[in-house]
Formats: structure tokens, sequence, C-alpha cells
């Protein structure tokens, strides 16, 4: 942040005191990314399709037809074979958090707030609220190793705090339903290219 300054300049200096932090960094953003960020899903759209969008409009529409049901066909095929209640992505980052998990004290403050204490810092885990101050659990939407120790103390389930975005099902939901087939005789009857 601080070369950005430096290059910028005072304008940039002064813009940034002047901004919403929420609208600038990732840690006072209040919506919900569950670990995923772009730019724009414009630009990921135009460069996953960056071979059709040159192409003339109905070539370009079949190209992009297509690769869609590639796509959905390979997820719907991949999840199938799914035996966990989370993604297995997913799956390994809730255990990699669990086994961070176990070096931290945690010390229960009521029902729902505790103070999770590491080797360098101190943090407050509100189960209620689902929220920690390293932010984590807020930016990727996902138990940071804070909230799983405190979960852990109060003995519940970590599933219970985990979005259903990260389950399996609801991952499998998403592409359960194919895209369908045209052929070029469904879309122009007459055999030209009008839309």
């Amino acid at each position: 942040m601080a070369e950005f300054k430096e290059i910028g300049g005072d304008a940039i200096s002064n813009f940034l005191n002047m901004a919403p932090y929420e609208y600038w960094a990732n840690a006072y953003f209040y919506g919900d990314q569950y670990g995923e960020m772009c730019s724009s899903l414009v630009e990921c759209f135009n460069s996953w399709i960056d071979k059709e969008r040159h192409l003339p409009i109905t070539a370009m529409l079949d190209g992009i037809w297509m690769k869609m049901m590639k796509m959905a066909s390979a997820r719907r095929m991949e999840c199938k074979n799914w035996k966990s209640f989370l993604c297995p992505k997913i799956e390994a980052k809730l255990l990699e958090r669990t086994n961070k998990a176990h070096s931290v004290n945690v010390t229960k403050s009521d029902d729902h707030v505790f103070e999770v204490d590491t080797e360098k810092h101190k943090h407050r885990v509100d189960l209620l609220r689902r929220d920690c101050t390293c932010n984590k659990w807020g930016i990727d939407g996902f138990p940071c190793h804070h909230a799983i120790a405190s979960i852990h103390c109060k003995h519940e389930l970590v599933y219970s705090y985990i979005e259903d975005a990260f389950r399996s099902t609801y991952f499998s939901s998403t592409y359960s339903h194919g895209i369908t087939a045209i052929s070029r005789n469904e879309i122009c009857s007459d055999g030209s290219d009008k839309v």
C-alpha cells in the first residue's frame, strides 16, 4: 500500500483517505465473497470465450453454447463421484484449518463469543455473527482456524457454520440440469443466419 501511495502521490493518498474502506479493502467488505475475487465478471467471461468472441455472431453463440454444455456436463459427472459433505477442495481446506485449530488456546467469553490465543496474536470470535477479528471468515465465507477452535470448544459441528454454497449437494444441484443441445435447424428453420 505504501508503494501504491508513493507512486500515485498526493492524489492517491487523498483518494484513499477519503474513500470508505469497504470499497477498496477486502478486510472491510461486508458482502460474501466465498473466496472468489475478480476485477470484473465480464473480464473473466471474455477470457473464457477468447477464441469464440472473435467469430461471427452465430458461430460465436454456437461456440459459447457448446463450451457451456461441455463444462456443465463435466462438472455434473465430476460431482457424482464425490462422497464428502463439502466439495473436495473445501473439505481439504476444512481439514487444514482443523489441524491448525489444535494449536490455539480458546477461552469462552459467553455462549457465542470466544477469545483465541495463538503464539503471536489474540483474536475475538463471535459465532453468532460468524465473525473473527482475523477477518478471514468474513473474506472467504468459510470459518478460519480460530472459529473452528471456538466451534469445537462449544462442542458443535463445524459443518453447521459453513455456508450452503460450499456443500457438495449445492454444487451438484447447480449442474443437475443439462444445457440442451440445439441443432442449427431449430435456430434458423429457413436455413438463414437470421436471429
